[in-house]
């Protein structure tokens, strides 16, 4: 069955589909991983590797077969691939050996075109090109995997249900997490075991996005990306794994979800693009809005620096737009991740201070929402859009009185309210604050650090604390100041904050206090305009 799943997956994957599975099988063979991804400078060059004798390769990936007429529409890109240097600091200008790599096969007479072009590029000094078909890559990839497919049916069903799922919905967060936890901690705990099984896990999230990448649903892959590096990076915590073990996987797997938010980026800055593709409930429109408004905003604080200044201009101008026309939709602390790398984004972008707007009204609004006085507050981060609007309209139809709900605590205030301090808004804080202390504020704490970043963690409690009544000024400044919250974090999200802005996207229910905290240290100055304080 295997062999035969993985002929379907590769027969119908595009490139970008096995840039991952192919790079994590370079990586087993020795290969360090310089440069991943399409772009319009790469030279005909989507990956650039150094191996284990310190000698370079550049591989151009393409999808389907190749015969003579399909040899010459792709022929300027293989020149561009050998012919042209490799753009990376770390290469100069070594020689390397280009490589083309494809899902199908090679026909007999474009192998006979391609071996007269290897001697043409002999006799002028370049490397031959270097061939792999889809054969090979099925060879490699169900031997780096072959350990590990699911055998038990229950199991086997999961898998199948999760592969059928993708595609242009989003993906079961909770289910997907459970196969990763399961195929990376299954059998022996030998480290060298679970390094095996995380090499093989990039394969199966491969597998399991394939739909998602054909029908170019970039948020499912993000999610599927960023919780297959996250369970990666745990269970290397967990075994006190060696870098050589665990990192490459884990920065592919990161990779892969930043691509992907380069793309959503991208359909997000085209003209109309917030507008609905058919009818829709507004709420739906609102929601889909709101996530698109956070990916942009994280996209381009991960560039810090490099951003495009044209680009991060008319970004701005396009998401402080789908803010203050109420485009965007708080339907519960879930939603608060988005606002939060918004907030960061124009804080960076503009000089209006509309991002400490944003920042106070969500204070005031979770304050009065989950107050006393309110019947039902805002859901907490565990119970995303989805949950939320199906509970709505289910009491739009049956409207009774129901139980107080979601009332008394938030997960999230306390965090927006030490951003607030550290912004020096103490008039608006002043004013709210009435409201503010008849909120606990709620945090889950995981027994181990490591566990922070599994979806569901086992064991642990839920702290709860008084806002204070009254509160001074001076020790709250004092407390938002102190950099001892570091040590609550794990040392993957302090030593990769662009991985810890993709995990709150992903894990909304580890926007805790410490990593708000966090990505404000890392991204608040990263370009622009920003102001200090």
């Amino acid at each position: 069955m295997r062999e035969r799943l993985l002929e379907d997956w590769l027969a119908k994957i595009g490139e970008r589909g096995f840039e991952i599975p192919f790079s994590q099988v370079l990586i087993t063979r020795g290969h360090r991983v310089l440069l991943m991804g399409h772009s319009p400078i790469e030279h005909g060059k989507d990956i650039v590797t150094r191996d284990g004798k310190g000698r370079f390769h550049a591989y151009q990936l393409k999808q389907g077969s190749v015969g003579l007429k399909e040899w010459q529409r792709i022929r300027s890109q293989i020149v561009a691939l050998v012919e042209t240097a490799i753009d990376h600091p770390n290469v100069g200008n070594a020689r390397f050996d280009p490589h083309l790599v494809i899902s199908g096969e090679f026909s007999a007479p474009a192998r006979s075109r391609i071996a007269a072009e290897n001697k043409s590029w002999k006799r002028r000094g370049f490397r031959p090109l270097q061939l792999t078909s889809g054969k090979e890559l099925l060879a490699d990839f169900s031997t780096l995997a072959s350990d590990f497919w699911p055998v038990a049916v229950p199991e086997i069903q999961a898998f199948l249900d999760l592969y059928q799922r993708a595609g242009k919905d989003l993906i079961d967060k909770e289910s997907y997490a459970a196969f990763c936890v399961s195929l990376i901690t299954g059998g022996r705990r030998v480290r060298t075991e679970v390094g095996r099984r995380i090499a093989a896990l990039n394969i199966f999230v491969s597998y399991l996005l394939s739909k998602a990448y054909a029908a170019e649903n970039y948020w499912a892959v993000i999610e599927g990306w960023t919780i297959a590096a996250s369970h990666i990076a745990w269970v290397a915590a967990k075994h006190r794994l060696a870098d050589k073990h665990w990192r490459a996987a884990f920065n592919l797997a990161r990779e892969a979800a930043v691509s992907a938010l380069a793309k959503l980026k991208d359909e997000a800055l085209e003209e109309q693009a917030f507008d609905p593709r058919h009818l829709e409930w507004d709420e739906i429109t609102r929601v889909r809005t709101t996530y698109v408004v956070g990916a942009v905003a994280g996209w381009f604080l991960l560039q810090r620096d490099s951003a495009n200044a044209e680009e991060v201009d008319r970004a701005a101008t396009l998401v402080r737009k789908a803010v203050s026309d109420r485009r965007t939709l708080l339907w519960g602390e879930s939603a608060v991740p988005f606002f939060l790398l918004t907030i960061l984004f124009l804080g960076n972008a503009s000089g209006d201070r509309f991002d400490e707007a944003i920042l106070v009204n969500l204070i005031t609004t979770i304050a009065v929402t989950n107050g006393r006085r309110s019947r039902e507050g805002l859901a907490d981060p565990y119970e995303d859009a989805d949950t939320v609007l199906e509970r709505g309209v289910r009491r739009f139809k049956n409207p009774k009185r129901r139980p107080r709900m979601h009332t008394g605590q938030s997960y999230t205030l306390e965090g927006l309210i030490f951003l607030a301090a550290r912004r020096l808004l103490k008039g608006p804080l002043d004013a709210a604050w009435a409201g503010i202390t008849y909120v606990q504020f709620a945090k889950f704490v995981p027994e181990r650090v490591e566990d922070f970043l599994r979806w569901n963690s086992e064991n642990g409690s839920l702290d709860n604390r008084q806002p204070g009544r009254p509160q001074s000024w001076a020790a709250l400044l004092a407390t938002v100041r102190n950099r001892e919250f570091r040590k609550r974090l794990p040392s993957v999200l302090l030593n990769h904050p662009d991985f810890a802005l993709l995990l709150v996207l992903v894990f909304p229910q580890r926007l805790t206090t410490e990593l708000m905290l966090w990505l404000d240290d890392s991204f608040r100055l990263s370009f622009g305009k920003t102001r200090q304080t």
